[in-house]
């Protein structure tokens, strides 16, 4: 079993271009391209997803924010810079039930969008 070492501290997640046109692409396919949300604010929060692989840097990393609120809390959140007052973190957190199927959707498009460029090769 793999083990992970906290540092304390996280770099910069950065997506690949590559990559993140390829997710792109196959979540407008199919979500439809009203339903995928470009360009997330840049917030001073920290991830360290992208840190799992520094020893492997030959592996393109890219990661996906899923949303799991309702439209007008995302509006908010885009026009005001205001975020939820509770987020993922948080035991209070709650998920809008109807992001389940359509991030599911979102996602499984991306690994098939990925196996099928791969298989392409």
């Amino acid at each position: 079993m793999p083990t992970y070492e906290m540092k304390g501290y996280s770099t910069p997640l950065i997506n690949p271009t590559k990559e993140s046109e390829v997710a792109k692409q196959a979540m407008i396919e199919s979500l439809g391209e009203e339903n995928v949300k470009l360009g997330f604010p840049p917030v001073m929060g920290s991830e360290d997803f992208h840190m799992l692989t520094y020893e492997y840097p030959e592996v393109p990393v890219l990661f996906v924010e899923v949303g799991a609120a309702t439209q007008n809390t995302w509006d908010t959140f885009v026009e005001h810079g205001t975020f939820p007052k509770y987020t993922n973190h948080n035991p209070n957190f709650v998920v809008e039930q109807g992001a389940i199927p359509t991030g599911t959707i979102a996602l499984t498009s991306v690994v098939k969008a990925f196996l099928n460029s791969e298989q392409g090769q």
